[in-house]
């Protein structure tokens, strides 16, 4: 949750090495863009005063980009 009225920077580093498959997503899960997949990090981009929500999960190991 960015509070502020410019757009922040975060990262979501995971515990352990993937591939992790990361969906920008509404509240319910539903996508609003395609998954991204990455070893064990993202960085992404929260607009002023928006929600940012991401569903993480395991990626097929043949997913890696």
């Amino acid at each position: 949750m960015n509070l502020t009225t410019r757009a922040a920077w975060g990262a979501l580093r995971m515990p352990f090495s993937g591939p992790w498959e990361f969906t920008s997503c509404r509240l319910d899960e539903t996508p609003i863009a395609p998954p991204v997949t990455h070893e064990d990090a993202l960085t992404f981009e929260a607009p002023p005063r928006a929600i940012v929500t991401l569903r993480v999960r395991r990626a097929e190991p043949s997913a890696v980009r």
